[in-house]
This record gives C-alpha cells, sequence and structure tokens, in this order.
C-alpha cells in the first residue's frame, strides 16, 4: 500500500510527504524470516517548459520476524528532459533497501527504475543502487532508444550475491509500412560479483519482424543470440533462439 500527499507551491513547485507499507510472507519460513517493510520520504517535484524533476528523500525500516531488523536511508532523483519535439532524456538514480518481488515490480511499472535482468533472483532483502540514463527519438517510422545503466546490488544475507553490473544497449524499431515492421535490439552487461571476483562479460543481440494480417490477427518472428564469457569458464556460454507468434484479439 502506498499514499502520498502533496502540496503545490508555486506553479513550478510541489512538495509533499509519501509513504508505503508491504508484508511478505513465506510458505516455509524456515529458510525465509517473513518480514515487514515500511517507508516513509518526503516529496520535491519541479516542472519547467522542457524539464522535470521528482526527488524522494526519506528512510526504510524493515521488521522481519526471525532475524535482526533493518533500517537505512531511501531515496531517488527522476529527471525528464524534452529535447527536441520528438526526443527526451531521462535520468533516475536511486538507493533503497528493497527485495526482489518489489524490484521486478519497479522494472514492469517503468524500465528507468532498473533492469530486474540485472538483478538476482532471492529471497534475501538487499540495498540496491541504480543509475539509468535513457535517450528515446520518436520518428515517423523509427523509433530510437539507447540506455546506459549502473547498478550495486548489496544483499543482506547472503553476501555471495553482491555484484556491480554495468550496461549498454540500444533498440530500434521501424515501421516499413502500415502491415510490416522490423526491430532490433543490442545489449552488453558486464557483472562483477564483489566476494568471489567473478567477471561475466555478456553480449546480446535481438531481431525481428512484424506483420497485421489484419485488424485482429498479427504475427511475429524474432531470433535472439546471446554469448556470455567469464572467467569461471563452467558458466559461460552461446545460446541462439527462435520464435514465432501468431496472435489472434478478439473484439
Amino acid at each position: 500500500m502506498q499514499a502520498d500527499w502533496t502540496y503545490r507551491l508555486y506553479r513550478t513547485l510541489t512538495t509533499g510527504l509519501g509513504g508505503s507499507t508491504s508484508k511478505t510472507d513465506y510458505e516455509d519460513e524456515s529458510l525465509n524470516s517473513n518480514y515487514t517493510r515500511d517507508n516513509l520520504y518526503l516529496i520535491v517535484s519541479g516542472r519547467r517548459t522542457r524539464f522535470d524533476y521528482t526527488v524522494h528523500i526519506g528512510g526504510t525500516r524493515i521488521t522481519r520476524d526471525n532475524a535482526a531488523d533493518l533500517k537505512g536511508s531511501s531515496g531517488s532523483i527522476t529527471v525528464n528532459m524534452q529535447l527536441s519535439g520528438r526526443s527526451t532524456l531521462r535520468l533516475r538514480t536511486a538507493s533503497e533497501l528493497t527485495d526482489a518481488n518489489r524490484s521486478q515490480y519497479l522494472s514492469l511499472l517503468d524500465i528507468l527504475n532498473g533492469d530486474f535482468n540485472n538483478e538476482q533472483i532471492s529471497s534475501d532483502t538487499l540495498r540496491n543502487d541504480t543509475l539509468r540514463m535513457q535517450y528515446d527519438l520518436q520518428g515517423n517510422q523509427l523509433q530510437t532508444q539507447a540506455w546506459v545503466e549502473l547498478r550495486r546490488l548489496d544483499y543482506q544475507v547472503d553476501n555471495s550475491l553482491d555484484r556491480d553490473v554495468e550496461e549498454l544497449g540500444a533498440r530500434f524499431n521501424y515501421a516499413l509500412n502500415s502491415y510490416l515492421s522490423a526491430k532490433a535490439s543490442a545489449s552488453y552487461i558486464n557483472t562483477k560479483l564483489l566476494q568471489s571476483g567473478r567477471t561475466d562479460k555478456q553480449k546480446n543481440l535481438n531481431l525481428g519482424l512484424g506483420y497485421h494480417f489484419s485488424r485482429t490477427l498479427s504475427s511475429s518472428f524474432d531470433l535472439t543470440f546471446r554469448k556470455k564469457d567469464s572467467n569461471t569458464p563452467s558458466v559461460g556460454y552461446d545460446e541462439a533462439g527462435m520464435v514465432v507468434r501468431v496472435i489472434y484479439e478478439f473484439d
């Protein structure tokens, strides 16, 4: 549950308070401690003609049933800049005590919160420090997106999962006509496990075509290539995949 209260001080400045609370219960509490996460923060936001920002500053407390409680500062800064009528630059930096469930939810809500694929799935709570910058360009036929993401993930119990992640990527969508479209994306991810010293370097390439037969019937064809190199040879791999979809939407 989350609630925010805001007050507009001036036409370009808003301030307020916000808070959220959530409870996580595991089926097997002998492996994972149930906990409640409470967050309280100050809100400051502003808007100009081509620029807006939102700042959250506060603290988080995690109360665990069978383990020591955790508490610490948390906050985020989000900036959106309209570079032109068709291009935007977005930036977000944040630090918070969280868990995988919340990270996945925020990632699905807005990828600017951080790509969940760069996080290890775990029931552990963690300190998640994220910096992501994203550029978007909307053309008549071509849509372009480029991004860079830096993360440090410090797990509270299993320190072997602690890691630094660096990601650089780009995505292109091109409408050839009203029926046929093409897409391509590429990314490079460098992951360093802080305890073991293991370093993984992963390259991803995705190519795809989409075709609309009618208003309700469409299909897509996707090729995926992944290559992972590591100073721990047993985790390296090469992968290629192909997916064909036929989609029918009911009126």
